[in-house]
């Protein structure tokens, strides 16, 4: 499920292209897969042009509907925690600043 693409998630047209990443628009957020956007972090969601509050909350509904909580996604920013959510989905984060 995890290397899924977004598509999966159904998510509005407007919320996937926007996490398809566009680097001439200056967005340079990129998330293909249900696993890159579990990596993601709510501020670097915030970062896309136009996305805010409401734009998340459908993101999240969208994911709690394939069966991740809000404990398995986009739940907190610090490191520690985002770690200790990868290692319950077997994700890798060695790409995070400090190791």
């Amino acid at each position: 499920m995890l290397d899924e693409p977004l598509q999966v998630l159904n998510l509005p047209v407007r919320i996937a292209n926007a996490l398809e990443g566009d680097t001439e628009s200056g967005n340079p957020i990129r998330a293909s897969t249900v696993r890159e956007l579990l990596q993601m972090t709510r501020q670097q969601l915030f970062s896309v042009p136009n996305f805010g509050p409401k734009t998340l909350q459908t993101i999240l509904r969208c994911l709690s509907q394939l069966g991740f909580g809000e404990d398995n996604s986009l739940a907190d920013d610090s490191q520690d925690d985002r770690r200790e959510n990868a290692k319950r989905l077997g994700l890798d984060l060695s790409n995070l600043d400090g190791g």
